[in-house]
């Protein structure tokens, strides 16, 4: 169908570079989709397991061989917490702290609360999608490293 084949175009190559992975909680996951395509309209190029990994693939065993080629991750936490709480990511965050790679905390609009993050993302400048002022996509995109290839 034309929707299908409209998805497939859309996809990213996975054998370059990626400017950020995009970590997030199951439940969030279209508001997630819809920051990473706000990103590719702006030349960022995101990882997105649901973009990068296939039916019948593991991503993370996918993650774990494209890791080195990624600059950042944005850590998102939505109403349900954050990825932290899905054990198969924290170790991939802390990759990237580990590395001195940025590791950015976005807030999505539906945190009703103050969330309560873990102390590796506490004293992290964050970027809160509940605020119009500063733009919460463009303050994202400052954070992210561009690639150099």
């Amino acid at each position: 169908s034309g929707i299908r084949q409209k998805q497939v175009k859309s996809l990213p190559k996975t054998s370059g570079r990626f400017d950020v992975l995009l970590c997030y909680h199951d439940e969030d996951r279209n508001q997630v989709k819809q920051i990473a395509e706000q990103l590719k309209e702006r030349q960022i190029r995101p990882w997105l397991d649901i973009w990068e990994a296939f039916a019948g693939t593991s991503w993370q065993q996918l993650l774990e061989t494209q890791i080195a080629k990624i600059n950042s991750v944005a850590v998102f936490i939505g109403r349900s917490g954050g990825p932290w709480q899905q054990e198969q990511i924290e170790p991939f965050i802390w990759e990237f702290i580990e590395q001195k790679r940025p590791v950015i905390p976005v807030i999505l609009p539906n945190v009703v609360q103050e969330p309560q993050l873990p102390i590796y993302l506490r004293r992290r400048t964050r970027v809160d999608f509940r605020q119009q002022d500063p733009e919460p996509i463009t303050q994202l995109i400052n954070g992210i490293p561009e690639v150099n290839e």
